[in-house]
């Protein structure tokens, strides 16, 4: 039994290890400082590009009211999803600090000569999970959500805004939930380390 859980243990760390190299993301990747800078601006001018091209659709709508409170509505949108990307990287990057003194703990009992194998499985699964996380931020920070005119009715337009808005609500609750998974990994790995 307790061979079957090494290997079970073994196989964890492999393939947490192994998705944790495959995966790619824009903001665990490492440059040189100047290249991540450049890779920020321009991200941030293809972001304000597609917000451009968004308003120029709203453009469309021929009554002046309606496209003030539609112009309003996207950048209240586009506003929160910084806001929430910002909150959620906020989150991400003090659960890494909680992982970061996790496993200079284990490290150290690994020195002293304790068993550590399940929680450094458990630590590697949780960067695993950060890394999925970092990745939903980022794309969900890249998002330019547009409220799509297809008949410029009353009724229409705040149908279309409702989808959008759902849309958003959803996409947050995806970013937010991966958030909550890296969360749970990092505390699973706690509990690993103390042996409960």
């Amino acid at each position: 039994m307790k061979r079957n859980l090494i290997l079970a243990i073994a196989a964890v760390f492999i393939l947490a290890t192994a998705a944790a190299s495959a995966q790619t993301s824009p903001t665990t990747t490492t440059v040189p400082n100047g290249q991540a800078e450049q890779a920020r601006e321009k991200l941030k001018l293809e972001l304000q590009q597609k917000r451009e091209e968004a308003k120029k659709k709203l453009q469309s709508v021929k009554d002046e009211a309606k496209r003030r409170i539609l112009q309003q509505v996207t950048t209240q949108i586009d506003a929160l999803n910084d806001l929430k990307a910002e909150h959620l990287t906020n989150v991400v990057t003090q659960i890494e600090g909680v992982l970061g003194r996790i496993e200079t703990k284990i490290t150290t009992a690994k020195t002293e000569g304790k068993d550590v194998a399940a929680a450094e499985a458990a630590v590697a699964t949780a960067k695993v999970k950060i890394a999925e996380a970092k990745s939903a931020i980022a794309t969900e920070a890249a998002k330019v959500y547009e409220i799509k005119i297809t008949d410029q009715t009353a009724a229409a337009l705040r149908g279309q805004f409702q989808t959008t808005k759902k849309l958003f609500s959803d996409d947050i609750k995806a970013v937010h939930e991966k958030v909550k998974a890296a969360r749970d990994a990092v505390r699973q790995a706690i509990i690993a380390f103390n042996g409960k």
